[in-house]
């Protein structure tokens, strides 16, 4: 079990993992957090006059920089070293139409990596539904129905049953519900755009998903069950294995998501680096400090998985390690996301089932809120207490 050490204020000092010290932690005097002291991947966070976060630089993994607008929307992320490529912009040079990424509504609506050629323009209606995207002069057209769940991308369709969840989605990859509306199962065929062909099966108790079995060519590959404290994830097993022989374990500090160590079956501690977003971008050692495994992620949040160079390309992440965008878990068998209340398309940006919380933050139930902005761990972005996480405020 992981030990905890608090100070005065009632923030996280020290965390340890069966006796060995994972990390200790600084704050400035509001409250937020500067520094990560670990073994050998030690990490400093630097925030501006507004508490906004401006940069966050580790010792194996770099340096990542942070540029926003008046109104807190983030206008950019620099990488250093060998992820350079990765960064983005949200600005364009010149007197054109949402030069600086934004519209009026403070929506996003660029992104731009320029070391990639990658160049970003969303088109949306007025509750905001993204109506097209635009890659680099190439336009891709979506519809929406009077609920506006996304029936079209292109020329690929999306459906649903009575309930407003998605039973085919624009990959050609089905799905089914259970009456609480959770996905059961899903059907990757050898026609879907996206995923791993096979069968693949969850179960939920409590809210949360405990297990999932995976079936290709007729054998399951996968089949794991999984153990939670509160809303985190900090055991998964092989359905066969007793509780003393664990796939893996995760270790967390002080808050939903705020991983701060993966431990493997052998015994290897892992250690995940976050950028203000909560996102993996790498894994390294705690006992050498070197990068394993790198991860770069798109304007919705498409997982790239690379080795430790950089530019290695990675089909599956040599560590098991699902979780990347904002903390969360990627699904390699369907490429969706699961957001504990729902299950997230970074394909597209969107939710593939509504709100449980209906119209409480905008006339779209299947908007997400997982931009540059804001991240949602819940799928909902009015969890704990109306709290938008908007990222920056952050403290763990």
């Amino acid at each position: 079990m992981p030990g905890i050490r608090w100070i005065d204020r009632k923030q996280l000092d020290t965390l340890s993992w069966q006796s060995t010290q994972i990390e200790d932690r600084g704050y400035n005097a509001n409250g937020l957090l500067t520094s990560i002291d670990r073994a050998f991947e030690d990490e400093s966070r630097v925030y501006d006059d507004a508490s906004q976060l401006t940069s966050i630089s580790s010792t194996s993994v770099g340096t990542l920089t942070y540029s926003y607008d008046n109104n807190g929307n983030v206008l950019g992320e620099a990488q250093g070293g060998v992820m350079a490529q990765y960064s983005f912009t949200t600005q364009k040079s010149g007197a054109i139409t949402f030069a600086d990424g934004y519209d009026d509504a403070n929506r996003f609506m660029r992104y731009i990596r320029t070391a990639v050629s990658e160049d970003y323009l969303l088109g949306r209606s007025g509750i905001g539904n993204i109506n097209s995207t635009n890659l680099n002069g190439s336009s891709i057209a979506r519809t929406y129905n009077n609920a506006n769940a996304m029936t079209g991308l292109g020329a690929s369709s999306q459906s649903y049953d009575a309930d407003g969840n998605a039973t085919t989605l624009h990959t050609g990859v089905t799905l089914e519900w259970d009456d609480a509306g959770r996905v059961q199962a899903t059907h990757v065929g050898s026609s879907a755009t996206a995923g791993i062909e096979g069968d693949n099966q969850y179960g939920y108790l409590d809210g949360k998903k405990i297990w999932r079995k995976i079936t290709r060519g007729g054998s399951v590959v996968i089949n794991e069950v999984y153990v939670y404290a509160g809303p985190n994830r900090i055991a998964e097993y092989s359905a066969s294995q007793p509780a003393t022989s664990p796939l893996r374990q995760r270790v967390f500090a002080d808050g939903i998501d705020s991983l701060s160590a993966i431990v493997q079956s052998n015994g290897n501690v892992l250690i995940p680096t976050r950028n203000r977003q909560w996102s993996i971008v790498a894994l390294t050692s705690n006992s050498t400090g070197s990068v394993l495994e790198r991860y770069a992620y798109d304007q919705f949040g498409e997982r790239t998985i690379y080795a430790a160079n950089g530019t290695t390309t990675r089909t599956t992440s040599s560590y098991a390690n699902n979780y990347g965008y904002t903390s969360r878990e990627h699904l390699p068998e369907t490429a969706t996301m699961y957001y504990r209340a729902r299950h997230y398309d970074p394909l597209t940006g969107e939710f593939v089932s509504r709100d449980l919380m209906e119209f409480v933050d905008g006339m779209s139930d299947y908007r997400s809120y997982v931009g540059l902005t804001y991240v949602d761990p819940s799928g909902m972005l009015t969890y704990m207490d109306g709290n938008q996480y908007k990222c920056q405020a952050r403290k763990w």
